[in-house]
């Protein structure tokens, strides 16, 4: 079983989560806005086969669907006591990006936020791995599949996509709060997917409110993802 690279943008709850939220219109910064009313946008996303992680941090006008703002200095950003430089796109707007080798963030890390009047917010964040708890068999049989996974936490949620790689057939996509620490895939299911070679990968989001975020609010949001591609009987 070898790894695959990822095929498709991932959905959950209408919002992109590598890409972050659609933003038009140009940036403005944070000293034209009161900093009450900026919400705090975190997410740090890895894939499996990459070995990276990539930090993007936003700051966004009167809450989470608000234009992203440029930290105006004062304001400003550091992880673990490294600022973080802005970068900005079309879709996206300002944000603050980091990219970490995976090996090198394991354990806690701590995001100060500065804002325009000096006051510092301050956010520890874990990021801990999903993993496949057992082996994935190359080859699948269509009786059903159960997939023990580690590295899952309360509230958790774990998106799988099944897609054919040789023909097209409607595929498996379903978002699941696992309780037992399980991922089931029935046979009902299996039945969509034509036999043959098939592209898997699991998402584990984990969502949560900032600890330290203003009166408009923050939120953290969390993905790890894992590929592989497997062979359908």
């Amino acid at each position: 079983m070898r790894p695959l690279r990822f095929l498709k943008i991932v959905v959950l709850t209408g919002t992109i989560l590598v890409s972050g939220s659609c933003n038009s219109g140009e940036a403005g910064n944070t000293g034209e806005v009161d900093a009450d009313r900026i919400f705090l946008d975190y997410h740090f996303t890895a894939y499996e086969e990459g070995g990276d992680i990539a930090l993007k941090l936003q700051y966004r006008a009167g809450g989470p669907q608000g234009s992203a703002l440029l930290l105006a200095p004062p304001a400003g950003v550091t992880v673990d006591g490294q600022p973080v430089p802005v970068d900005s796109s079309g879709i996206d707007g300002a944000f603050y990006e980091l990219v970490k080798p995976f090996s090198d963030f394991s354990g806690s890390h701590v995001i100060v936020y500065t804002d325009a009047n000096g006051k510092k917010l301050e956010e520890t964040v874990e990021f801990p791995p999903l993993d496949l708890a057992g082996v994935l068999p190359d080859t699948l049989d269509r009786s059903g599949i159960e997939v023990p996974l580690a590295g899952l936490g309360k509230g958790d949620l774990v998106q799988v996509l099944l897609t054919d790689t040789s023909a097209y057939s409607p595929g498996i996509e379903r978002t699941d709060s696992l309780r037992d620490g399980v991922l089931r895939i029935s046979e009902q299911e299996l039945s969509r997917i034509k036999s043959g070679p098939v592209n898997f990968q699991l998402l584990r989001h984990r969502i949560r409110p900032l600890s330290n975020p203003t009166a408009a609010g923050g939120k953290l949001t969390v993905t790890y993802a894992i590929a592989r591609e497997v062979f359908i009987r």
